[in-house]
């Protein structure tokens, strides 16, 4: 019975268990393990997930959590909540195709609860849910369909960044913290976090013993110079032989941190060989990066030497611990600093103990050579190393035999007088790198040992050759050693062959022994002595040794500055001499450390590292060479342009660092956002040997891209087609050089192709430009030609007339000599006298646009524009005002549309010829990489928008796709146009209301703005970053709502207005201001601080402000029309000619028909600069030079293809509207003013008003 029972019971026990197990569900809370996460660098994200309720059991049920009728105190099951760490995602993902992917994917469920708490709270949310949201999705569904039979959907709440990527911003002060005290304090005292530099940090320990070595040699050379009372006993001393072989060994001692050098080297570049490309870039920062290690603290030593150290000779020692030196470094510091002064000459040398750091650079640049070649050409590696050997051994025994040295290093105290600086030991064997070329070579061949067994490539244990130098290296040292005192004491004839062989062994057997010594600590664990040298002290002194080695020679002049001429030397006072220059030293090294070497490093290595490293953002094959004539049975060229997106992967450091450098989006390019133009046919050729498996793993499906990368679809004719024929090729060849140079791939994109067999096809449209540019040939030619036979006279005088009829001026309208003194003439009427100046103003401020344009140089710099809008206002007040008190102040309302037809009569024709060559012509005129980039689109634009800049409002209609994009000043300032002329009129109509008006309207262009400016959460100014210039600003948000529209542009054309408004009644009141001194200080200040308003901008550039703020918006209006009120003064002064000089420069007759010419060369000049900026076949590298000399050159083109359009159409079309307006317009006297003739109407509102030119 009892039995049966408990049968029965485990029984029901076995089957409840196993119903538990088989319907368990997943914990409510699913952390992963933060601490670890962060010390991967990784990001953690916090998330939550909704189990698909239909995938539980059958029999399970969900507790009704929902229920209404009664409180529910349980959790809901299907809700979880995670903590995820993305490197681990990604990890667990590696094996996944896209399918399976795709698979575990989950889309949104809905509930009716809350899931998460809103994006909102969390500014970063939102970039954070597109770049990690899907693979935090699929990752938990991997994970819970493994464990848990279920799935779900995930939603992201919060990621927390890197740690790393908080503790600095874009904006954080470099100098302040490069100087900063703590800061390098904690940088002395950092223990490294890579599992290299922990492997070889006994590194810095051997660096201070062998310091301390030198220092001990070095106080030993200038105790023996010193004049001494017992320099006998030092003559005693040297006759003991041990004595003199550890002097000979001293050799040795540099060779050890030669060693060390290549080693290091070696391990570095074979590690950085891994992950960066080796190239001519690679090589220039290293040697950079070398430089800017030794030049700081040793340029402010030869600085001293050269300078303040004659200022201690104060005493009898003085001369030659001194005097001395300052002498010899003022003769040959040029040695020191081009790091040559361990040659035979210069026959003195400067801070004769720096030789070592000559002698290393030239060994560092000849080691990076050799490592190169391996690089390059791995499987001769072999023969490379040994080649190095034999040379190694065959230089310095050739030196002893040609030169009769002796085959050690000799310790004669007769050279010591000197500090041996005439020994010729010491100057040809000792010094000269390419005598030191074995013990450097040995390090890296110990490196690369290193980076071999690291890498499980070789088992050195089973080498024999290996076993063979370990065991007999030791040995041969201490034979070597031994025998140096016998060379003090026998007497051998040189040159011997023996004597050079023992030379040969004896400056190489110290370099092969710390090899050997360095590759044993990586196949066998730390012992004792590496414990040591590995210790926290020795460490920290280690990081030190550069400074100390520099620093210790002037503390061993100071130490013996004070010594008297009887100064007996001790071996217990040369102890303690000893140690006080090494605790000096040290301590002196650690004050340079901190405020001179660890703070140059800080403010120069990023800006030498940080860029090249990284991907070129554009890189170009050959495209004239791509698409030259294929033979007959070959196909034809193909040359893409693509852009590429790397895809992110937070396990590389380079990829951390384009994260990180991209972050600054305001002063950087994203540099996850590459281009590149590549040859088909070279693509085909360079991935045709891969295997499918590697085609597979260099294809990159699309993944979440939260960043503009390319142009919108359907701009550039063919792209599909050429999307689905060359996308695989492209896709793998671009990765493919990616993933060999930088270890990345990334998502491509074609936008572009070239083929050979492109012809040209001229359409409709493109026939109608050539047929209306040969109307206007022939219509110049024939006007010419009939003006001149008209000419009776046969004088210049004929073309300057009026023609008694008006057929015939309608006729000669297009006559090319008429129209030439119309635009070289100039009116002696005396207001277009005192508004001369503005033609001046006009082509000055071209110039000045279109330099802006090519380089940015300021950071508000664009507010040059506003120069125009300000001028146009002042011309138009002026004229209206002129207008009214010739009528009376009678100005009817009904002139208003005459005066806005006019003045579009007046801007179109030109326009409009402008926009059908960009619409036609210019694409067809040149080819390049580019060039389909820059002018197809722009066709595109001009076909399909063409009637928004006939109607003038291209600057809110389709400004995202802008043709003759320069055009939008045109749309907004006859919009501002409009609106000003209405203020005008009504102001003369009313003029009791005048104050009210110009108040109301003055609030008002301050107010809408920031208005826009808050309510669009726009920035402080118009900042110009450089990803939005990749696009030429079109899909910039802050181009198209704070830039363009005339809402934003209306205040400085009204305060144009309100200066012109001015003038005309100081002209009433017969009031020179010119007469005022205080208006005269004004006008120079303003000549001074309008430029200035500028600079406070770069604020917006340096830090993120949180947006809408309402100091932002105010700033922004204030800012942008402190240019317009400076701008009204500069006017003001100018008119009445405060400067007299400035004056005559500006009313100069060479500015006449520049400043005429202006309207056209603001049109054409985009024109002419894609011609020279872009129709290039390579990337090119701009120079303030070169940028000036184009900017100059697309000036005088600019000019002269403006000179074509002004005698072509703009000057004859002025010519038939006056005809055309005739009938409104007041006699006119038989001799034309020329410049009324030309200038009429682009600023009027009647015909009877005549202007400058006042809008470009």
């Amino acid at each position: 019975m009892d039995h049966t029972v408990m049968l029965v019971l485990l029984l029901l026990a076995s089957v409840v268990i196993a119903r538990s197990e088989r319907y368990a569900l997943p914990p409510l809370f699913l952390y992963d393990d933060f601490g670890r996460c962060e010390a991967q660098a990784s990001v953690y994200c916090y998330a939550r997930t909704v189990l698909r309720v239909d995938q539980f059991p059958a029999d399970f049920v969900v507790p009704q959590i929902e229920n209404m009728d009664r409180i529910v105190y349980k959790h809901r099951v299907q809700h979880l909540e995670l903590g995820v760490c993305l490197r681990d995602c990604e990890q667990e993902l590696e094996g996944l195709t896209i399918v399976e992917k795709d698979s575990l994917f989950q889309p949104q469920i809905p509930v009716n609860y809350t899931v998460v708490m809103p994006s909102e709270l969390f500014p970063t949310m939102h970039d954070d849910k597109v770049r990690y949201e899907t693979l935090v999705n699929v990752c938990i569904n991997k994970r819970l369909l493994t464990r848990y039979n279920v799935t779900g959907y995930t939603a992201l709440e919060y990621c927390r960044p890197v740690a790393t990527k908080q503790a600095t911003r874009p904006f954080d002060n470099v100098i302040v913290s490069a100087f900063s005290l703590r800061r390098n304090w904690n940088r002395l005292r950092t223990e490294p976090d890579s599992t290299l530099h922990r492997d070889l940090l006994y590194i810095d320990g051997l660096r201070v013993i062998v310091n301390h070595l030198v220092i001990v040699l070095h106080n030993f050379l200038i105790a023996s110079a010193a004049p001494s009372q017992n320099y006998g006993d030092l003559e005693t001393i040297m006759s003991f032989a041990p004595l003199r072989m550890y002097l000979s060994s001293n050799a040795f001692l540099v060779q050890v941190f030669f060693t060390i050098g290549g080693y290091l080297l070696s391990v570095n570049f074979l590690r950085d060989a891994e992950k960066t490309p080796i190239n001519a870039r690679y090589i220039g920062n290293k040697t950079l990066n070398r430089l800017l290690r030794l030049l700081p603290v040793y340029g402010y030593f030869l600085l001293f030497s050269v300078s303040l150290n004659v200022r201690f000779d104060v005493n009898l020692n003085g001369y030659r611990l001194f005097t001395a030196e300052n002498a010899i470094c003022r003769q040959n510091w040029w040695a020191n600093l081009m790091f040559v002064n361990n040659f035979v000459w210069p026959k003195e040398l400067c801070l004769m103990h720096t030789w070592y750091l000559a002698a290393d650079l030239q060994l560092f640049l000849m080691a990076l050579g050799v490592l190169v070649v391996i690089h390059r050409w791995p499987k001769r590696v072999g023969a490379v190393f040994l080649c190095g050997v034999v040379m190694s051994f065959v230089i310095p025994g050739f030196i002893v035999h040609q030169h009769r040295l002796h085959p050690v290093m000799p310790a004669k105290l007769s050279e010591v007088k000197y500090i041996v600086m005439y020994d010729p030991w010491i100057r040809r064997i000792y010094l000269p790198s390419y005598a030191n070329t074995g013990c450097y070579l040995f390090g890296v061949i110990a490196g690369y040992l290193y980076h071999a067994i690291k890498n499980n490539r070789i088992q050195l244990q089973r080498s024999l050759l290996y076993k063979t130098i370990d065991a007999c290296v030791t040995p041969i040292l201490i034979g070597v050693v031994m025998i140096t005192s016998l060379w003090y004491t026998v007497d051998i004839p040189k040159p011997n062959l023996w004597v050079s062989l023992y030379s040969a062994l004896y400056r190489n057997i110290i370099g092969i022994f710390v090899a050997v010594c360095f590759v044993r600590c990586a196949i066998t664990p730390p012992g004792i002595i590496r414990k040591v040298l590995s210790s926290k002290l020795l460490t920290t002194l280690g990081k030190l040794t550069y400074s100390a080695y520099v620093l210790h020679d002037v503390v061993m002049r100071f130490i013996l500055l004070n010594e008297t001429i009887d100064t007996v030397v001790s071996l217990p006072k040369f102890g303690v001499y000893v140690y006080i220059v090494t605790a000096l030293a040290f301590f002196g090294g650690l004050v340079v450390f901190l405020t001179i070497e660890q703070p140059m490093i800080q403010l120069i290595k990023p800006i030498v590292n940080k860029y090249h490293r990284m991907p070129k953002l554009w890189q170009m094959d050959d495209y004239d060479e791509c698409l030259q004539s294929p033979g007959p049975d070959e196909p034809a060229g193909v040359y893409c342009g693509s852009a590429v997106v790397l895809k992110p992967d937070n396990r590389s450091e380079l990829w951390s660092l384009i994260e990180q450098f991209s972050s600054d989006r305001k002063r950087h390019f994203n540099h996850q956002v590459l281009r590149r133009f590549v040859c088909i046919k070279k693509c085909q050729k360079a991935i045709e040997t891969l295997s499918p498996q590697a085609r597979k793993a260099l294809t990159v499906e699309k993944f979440p891209i939260d960043v503009r990368y390319t142009i919108e679809d359907g701009i550039l004719a063919n792209v599909t087609l050429d999307r689905e024929v060359y996308a695989d090729v492209v896709d793998i060849c671009i990765n493919r050089e990616l993933n060999e140079t930088y270890g990345l791939v990334g998502y491509t994109e074609i936008v572009s192709c070239d083929k050979s067999s492109d012809k040209i096809v001229l359409d409709t449209l493109d026939m109608s430009f050539l047929i209306i540019l040969a109307l206007l040939v022939s219509c110049v030619i024939l006007s010419s030609w009939y003006d001149s036979t008209i000419n009776y006279k046969l004088s210049s005088e004929h073309y300057k007339q009026v023609l008694d009829c008006k057929r015939k001026m309608i006729w000669v309208s297009f006559s090319i000599q008429r129209n030439w003194y119309r635009l070289t003439s100039r009116s002696r009427e005396e207001t277009h006298q005192k508004l001369r100046f503005f033609q001046a103003f006009r082509f000055l401020t071209m110039t000045l646009l279109m330099h802006n344009i090519g380089s940015m140089i300021l950071t508000n710099g664009v507010q040059i524009t506003q120069t125009f809008l300000a001028m146009s206002g002042t011309l138009l007040a002026i004229q209206l005002m002129s207008l009214a008190e010739k009528r009376k102040g009678r100005v009817s309302f009904l002139y208003v549309p005459v005066a806005i037809l006019y003045r579009y009569i007046r801007l179109t024709p030109v326009y409009a010829f402008v926009i059908l060559l960009h619409a036609t012509w210019l694409f067809k005129l040149q080819t390049g990489p580019m060039w389909r980039w820059a002018a197809e689109t722009e066709q595109t634009f001009c076909r399909r928008h063409w009637w928004t800049n006939l109607l003038y409002i291209n600057n809110y209609v389709h400004s995202e796709e802008p043709c003759v994009q320069q055009g939008w000043y045109l749309g907004a300032e006859f919009q501002v146009f409009i609106i000003a002329l209405v203020v005008l009129v009504t102001i003369v109509n009313f003029p009791r209301a005048k104050k009210i008006i110009l108040s109301l309207v003055v609030v008002a262009v301050y107010v809408v703005p920031a208005f826009f400016i808050y309510y669009q959460q726009m920035e402080g100014t118009f900042v110009v970053t450089l990803e939005a210039q990749r696009y030429v600003f079109w899909y910039d948000k802050s181009y198209l709502k704070a830039y363009i529209p005339a809402h934003i542009n209306v205040g400085n054309y009204m305060l144009g207005v309100l200066t012109g408004i001015i003038y005309t009644e100081l002209r009433k009141r017969s009031i020179n201001l010119a007469e005022s001194k205080v208006f005269r200080a004004v006008w120079y200040a303003t000549i001074l601080a309008v430029p200035l308003t500028m600079l406070p901008s770069y604020a917006f550039y340096v830090n993120d402000f949180e947006t809408p703020s309402v100091w932002m918006a105010i700033y922004f209006v204030l800012s942008k029309h402190l240019y317009g009120i400076g701008g009204g003064i500069v006017i003001l002064g100018s008119i009445y000619g405060v400067n007299g000089v400035l004056q005559r420069i500006f009313n100069y007759p060479f500015f006449e028909p520049l400043g005429r010419l202006a309207y056209g060369a603001y049109l054409i000049h985009p024109f002419v600069m894609r011609y020279m900026f872009i129709s290039t076949r390579g990337p090119v590298h701009y120079s303030d030079t070169l940028l000036l000399s184009l900017v100059l050159g697309a000036t005088v083109m600019s000019c002269l293809l403006s000179l074509l359009l002004c005698l072509l159409l703009e000057l004859p079309t002025s010519a038939l509207q006056n005809q055309l307006f005739g009938s409104f317009k007041e006699p006119k006297s038989s001799r034309t003013d020329v410049e009324i003739a030309t200038n009429q109407g682009q600023t009027t509102i009647t015909p009877d008003l005549e202007e400058k030119k006042s809008v470009l």
